[in-house]
């Protein structure tokens, strides 16, 4: 298999409230996260380094201090360029699926 492919972000959770919870998805270069999807909307804020997130067939490139809205549903992957940082917050009740 290749290394760059084997390579996964880290993802925890690093608070929940009564009806939002945060993650924190952190990883080094050439980490990439297959194929997933949130059941409901989550917005990611970027704290440090470089990604890009293909969603529906789009690239977007994400740097430091970036909002990014992912809609419920949507199809996407995230690959890091450099030393990455971000939260994502999500309803309590949504769950991130893979979808291969």
């Amino acid at each position: 298999m290749d290394e760059a492919i084997s390579k996964s972000p880290n993802l925890k959770i690093s608070k929940t409230g009564k009806t939002f919870k945060i993650f924190e998805v952190t990883g080094d270069s050439d980490c990439v996260m297959p194929p997933h999807l949130s059941t409901k909307e989550a917005v990611l804020v970027v704290e440090e380094g470089d990604a890009m997130i293909e969603i529906e067939g789009r690239i977007n490139y994400l740097t430091q201090n970036d909002v990014f809205v992912i809609p419920a549903g949507a199809v996407h992957t995230l690959s890091i360029k450099n030393k990455f940082k971000t939260i994502v917050i999500m309803e309590l009740d949504s769950q991130i699926e893979f979808v291969n």
